[in-house]
């Protein structure tokens, strides 16, 4: 199931970030934010710590991996309704 679960948040991340690009440069605009949550934030941090150390990072993720971070914390329950989005788009 997990590994079902990282390959699904795997397939998911490159989309979740084409989406962000193309609506980013629709409105040209600061307006549309390029993450789901602030990482920064005290009560997120610990969770985003955790994260990177799990995979041995000890220098700062790129686009895509924080992209499967924040897929990653989502249920799964809210990962199937993500991808069948993309399914419906015929995109996944």
């Amino acid at each position: 199931m997990a590994d079902e679960r990282t390959d699904l948040i795997k397939r998911l991340a490159p989309l979740v970030l084409e989406d962000r690009s193309r609506a980013a440069a629709e409105k040209r605009s600061t307006d549309i934010p390029w993450y789901f949550i602030n990482i920064n934030h005290p009560a997120m941090r610990p969770f985003y710590n955790s994260w990177l150390q799990s995979r041995g990072r000890l220098f700062l993720p790129g686009d895509l991996d924080r992209a499967e971070f924040e897929l990653s914390l989502l249920s799964n329950k809210a990962l199937g309704f993500v991808a069948d989005k993309y399914k419906r788009e015929g995109r996944l």
